[in-house]
């Protein structure tokens, strides 16, 4: 009877152990199921958008830059179509011999193409690499005809910075260039982040950057799982930056460069009623345009190592004691004031007393008795052989509305004549010429037809 027992006995413990195991298959079974059931079906909609993110990519889109006028709106800054030399080193094949072809329609210097190749051997290969910009219409043409030699080789076209006026208000309207990793580090917007993006480094271009820049834009586009781009699903090209009219008169300040040649010297013109600056130029320039395509270490150094420092501002940054410049404007005050006459001497001992402090003339014994054409004589005889010397006003009696603000603001005004004021120089020996400045869309009368009287007068 043994044997049957432990038979039975067997048989109990097999039948427990399968019923355990059977369980806890049962367990594992439903808890996948559950799994299954909250992946798919409970969080369906989360592990879709996860997805759709993965295979959708959204990308900012840098916005067109603001432009920049002069008053009468002709254009100082603009936008102007840039076509751009790209290649595509996956379609390309080759790339030296890509390079070399292509080295027979445009330009490639040894160290561009070695930039290229480093380009191409660190990216992935769809990912475009730009080998030119602002490409000429003439090399436009010649690639577009040899395209069919030149796989992988595109021509896109974009928008780039571009000066109309180039050296002549460069110090006033300023330029764009490349974002550096310090201007990276000052700013948290994106779009300084993106490709081919520049930002204002001087004047109006710097200081109105942020209304220039405008606001990004996006585009969304689906790629695969190395990062290609398949296709564009949408795009928005975001805001352009505001534009700007500045009170400048460009031909005024054409005339000024022109008159100042390639002096280093600054000049800035002022509309007296208003305080608005019609002119402000700094001489020797240069061309703002090379920083927008990238400045070259020659045109670099060439600019930074200029004994007449091309770069800075002269009419606004350092500081000059004015001189003997600021003696036409104490004289011409003098004058409209009725204080003085061309004939009145001031005397000069040498200094004179403010309080408790002595001034002191640069000639310690001090200039006599000076009248108005004897310091005309004096800056003639300072002056080098063809300086000039210019004296405005914007109160002279062939002005005939003249007559009626001496009347209303009740000042008497010693008054010359345009002729009178040309003798006074001719009579101290300058080869002498006047202008007549004016505004012909500015709703005041003596802006329009009379204007700010310039004698100027040339040592010969």
């Amino acid at each position: 009877m043994k044997p049957k027992s432990n038979t039975l006995n067997f048989s109990k413990i097999v039948t427990r152990r399968a019923f355990i195991l059977g369980g806890i298959q049962f367990v594992l079974l439903a808890g996948a199921a559950g799994r299954l059931y909250q992946l798919q079906v409970l969080d369906s909609d989360r592990y879709k958008m996860l997805a759709d993110e993965n295979r959708v990519n959204l990308q900012l889109v840098a916005p067109l830059r603001g432009r920049i006028f002069d008053r009468f709106g002709l254009p100082l800054a603009e936008n102007k179509q840039n076509y751009r030399l790209i290649i595509i080193p996956e379609q390309a094949g080759d790339i030296d011999l890509a390079l070399n072809a292509l080295s027979r329609l445009v330009l490639l210097g040894k160290n561009e193409k070695q930039r290229i190749k480093k380009e191409a051997a660190s990216r992935r290969k769809f990912v475009p690499i730009t080998i030119r910009e602002n490409l000429t219409w003439h090399e436009v043409s010649r690639i577009e005809v040899s395209s069919p030699d030149l796989p992988g080789v595109t021509i896109e076209a974009g928008e780039s910075r571009y000066y109309e006026f180039g050296s002549q208000a460069v110090h006033l309207v300023g330029y764009v260039g490349s974002v550096s990793e310090k201007d990276l580090s000052k700013e948290n917007d994106p779009i300084i982040s993106l490709p081919g993006v520049k930002i204002g480094k001087s004047g109006v271009e710097r200081y109105f950057e942020t209304n220039l820049r405008g606001k990004a834009g996006s585009r969304k586009v689906e790629i695969n799982a190395v990062g290609r781009v398949i296709r564009e699903l949408r795009r928005d090209d975001g805001l352009q930056g505001d534009d700007h009219v500045l009170t400048i008169d460009m031909e005024l300040q054409s005339y000024a460069m022109a008159t100042l040649g390639d002096q280093s010297a600054g000049c800035v013109v002022l509309d007296v009623h208003t305080g608005e600056i019609l002119t402000l130029i700094s001489t020797p320039s240069y061309d703002p345009n090379i920083f927008t395509t990238g400045v070259s270490q020659e045109q670099w150094e060439s600019l930074i190592e200029n004994p007449r420092f091309p770069l800075t501002n002269k009419a606004i940054s350092g500081q000059y004691p004015p001189g003997s410049t600021f003696k036409m404007m104490v004289a011409l005050a003098a004058l409209e004031g009725n204080y003085v006459s061309p004939d009145t001497s001031v005397f000069c001992s040498g200094h004179i007393t403010l309080g408790d402090t002595k001034f002191h003339c640069w000639r310690r014994g001090g200039h006599g008795a000076v009248s108005m054409e004897s310091a005309l004589e004096k800056i003639f005889k300072l002056l080098k052989k063809g300086g000039i010397f210019y004296c405005g006003t914007d109160f002279y009696s062939d002005n005939h509305l003249t007559t009626r603000w001496v009347k209303d603001m009740n000042v008497p005004m010693d008054l010359r004549s345009e002729k009178e004021w040309k003798k006074m120089f001719r009579d101290v020996g300058f080869i002498t010429r006047s202008k007549h400045v004016t505004d012909p869309k500015n709703k005041s009368k003596w802006k329009r037809e009379f204007g700010t009287l310039f004698v100027i007068g040339r040592k010969s």
